[in-house]
């Protein structure tokens, strides 16, 4: 035969077309695939069967657990599925999992995959995720494979997997690190202030100061700078809020920066744009929030952090949800509990950081 066999399912009784009774016999080659043949014949398909058994019977098996994911991984490496890379990265998962059992393959079980769990349990939500769909791969290859009579991974509920938790799930995308005190955020725009670009200082410092998020940010035009009344228009198809204009207020340790940038641009062009007259990318935004944390002597945020901190600062200075739900342009009926759940949290009680305002200048929220 040109594949080879691991195990041959079968045979099923079936009615061809003509009314003729056929045989149907199904084969998992060695690869995982399945491979179906059909007979009309009997006695054609004892022959095959038996020399799909023979074949199966002269295959090599991983005898245990180690063995079986060294042989997963030359698979997976000698196909040309993995890059080496990934032959790197999860190879290692794999082998922290099981590299060094003993045990026989065809007694792993659930109990081994909650362990595992709970031995990783104090890693991001992020890690735990990948390392787990790194063993759960492994566990169905061995399933269909036949060296496991059932995958302990169906046996798994949610309450194993902790980032399937639906708080947990927002802690880990939408729920991004913060800093952790305004000292912390008053370092950062210290660092930022030290970049050598008038606009890379401003776009550093507003998702801190001013709570826009990205697409805001790169997508503002000079017409929406307000030097006179000291704010700056969000607006476009890019908010959350599309048929809304909002305005924040212009800190002044930006504002010698923000006429540097208006003067030389025409009232229509982006404030921040490529060499091309293009929008920068997020990734773009990312490099330079990057830097001033490096500058800043602190851990690293995104974008969205930082925004979040700014969330977080509202509060602490006695702005309601619903209010800091305005500050961020989110609307709708739960506009208050998606800035509650997925941004707002209070480290210390200290003065915010300067607030968005209304479009005639004055702040919007209040303190209690």
């Amino acid at each position: 035969m040109s594949e080879l066999i691991t195990r041959v399912l079968g045979p099923y009784g079936e009615t061809g077309k003509d009314g003729r009774p056929r045989i149907r016999a199904v084969a998992i080659l060695a690869n995982g695939n399945r491979r179906s043949k059909t007979f009309t014949d009997e006695q054609a398909y004892g022959r095959w069967f038996l020399q799909a058994k023979a074949e199966s019977a002269g295959q090599s098996r991983p005898r245990t657990i180690s063995d079986a994911i060294e042989a997963f991984i030359k698979f997976n490496d000698d196909e040309g599925f993995w890059s080496a890379l990934t032959v790197a990265r999860t190879g290692k998962d794999l082998r922290d999992f099981g590299g060094t059992s003993d045990v026989p393959v065809a007694e792993l079980d659930a109990s081994m995959l909650k362990a595992y769990l709970r031995a990783i349990a104090f890693k991001p939500l992020a890690s735990q995720k990948k390392r787990y769909a790194a063993v759960a791969g492994f566990v169905a290859w061995c399933h269909r494979q036949g060296y496991v009579a059932t995958n302990p991974c169906a046996l798994l509920g949610k309450e194993h997997k902790r980032w399937l938790n639906p708080r947990a799930r927002r802690e880990m995308e939408l729920g991004k690190a913060q800093f952790g005190s305004r000292a912390d955020a008053e370092a950062y725009l210290a660092g930022a202030a030290l970049l050598p670009w008038a606009a890379e200082r401003v776009a550093a410092m507003l998702p801190l100061t001013n709570g826009l998020c990205s697409g805001e940010i790169r997508k503002l035009r000079v017409r929406d700078v307000d030097l006179a009344d000291g704010v700056i228009l969000v607006r476009g198809k890019h908010l959350k809020a599309a048929a809304r204009v909002r305005a924040a207020a212009i800190p002044e340790t930006m504002r010698a920066d923000l006429e540097t940038l208006t003067k030389q641009r025409f009232a229509n062009e982006l404030l921040f744009a490529t060499t091309t007259g293009e929008p920068h990318t997020y990734k773009w935004l990312l490099a330079l929030v990057k830097r001033a944390c490096t500058l800043a002597e602190l851990d690293t945020l995104t974008a969205h952090g930082l925004r979040g901190t700014f969330s977080s600062l509202c509060a602490i200075a006695g702005f309601r949800a619903i209010e800091i739900a305005s500050f961020l342009g989110h609307t709708g009926s739960n506009n208050a509990q998606t800035a509650r759940d997925h941004y707002i949290r209070s480290p210390e009680r200290t003065p915010a950081l300067p607030m968005a305002r209304n479009r005639d200048g004055t702040v919007s929220g209040r303190s209690r």
